[in-house]
């Protein structure tokens, strides 16, 4: 919740509808039970193939299919930085529900650690896909480059992250925190980009974009 009004606090020049970013969060939640049930389908894979492809590849591609049928070319989605707000609302509606099997199943512990690593994980996944499908929407140019490049930084990021947690190394749990720490980094960096590409902030009382 706390990621979600970050997001949200951040869109200050032309903020998006509540009802709309309620839905993207139940979308995103609903879009659990599909990727839970086709990686269950596709099962275990190599050291490569399960972060990647059956987890990363399946979940990511569930919350894009989302953010470009429901989200990409409805009116609301009318500056560069609405592909953030979508994509982190789907995201952490996903991780959220996430996170409550992951508690019924293994205990408050596990949910608290996730809270702290997971969570913030996929919003940031859901950050860089949303920036590049802002760009793909209103840099015409480039439209399919960044529609591309949305997803395939996503997969490649969740992948990474997957697979240092996955790996029968312990010591390459280290570099999934320091994965999301760069994550931040490169997600605020993300956020000041977009707002400064509104087209609202000359018509905005808001003209600061690091508010």
């Amino acid at each position: 919740m706390a990621l979600a009004y970050f997001i949200y606090k951040k869109d200050i020049y032309e903020k998006e509808p509540p009802g709309q970013l309620i839905k993207a969060f139940l979308l995103g939640s609903l879009s659990v039970f599909v990727a839970a049930a086709v990686e269950m389908a596709l099962g275990k894979g190599g050291p490569l193939v399960e972060p990647f492809i059956n987890i990363a590849l399946t979940e990511e591609l569930c919350k894009y299919v989302i953010l470009m049928v429901f989200f990409f070319r409805k009116p609301q989605f009318n500056e560069p930085y609405d592909g953030i707000v979508y994509a982190g609302f789907i995201s952490l509606g996903f991780a959220t529900l996430e996170n409550v099997f992951y508690v019924v199943e293994k205990g408050v512990a596990v949910a608290i650690v996730r809270m702290f690593l997971s969570v913030p994980a996929h919003a940031i996944f859901g950050v860089v896909m949303g920036f590049f499908v802002g760009g793909a929407k209103f840099f015409k140019g480039k439209k399919m480059t960044f529609l591309g490049l949305g997803l395939i930084a996503a997969v490649f990021l969740h992948g990474l992250y997957d697979y240092f947690l996955m790996a029968d190394i312990p010591f390459l749990v280290i570099f999934s925190l320091l994965l999301v720490g760069i994550g931040v980094a490169v997600s605020l960096k993300a956020v000041r980009i977009r707002q400064k590409q509104s087209p609202f902030i000359e018509v905005s009382p808001k003209a600061d974009p690091r508010a």
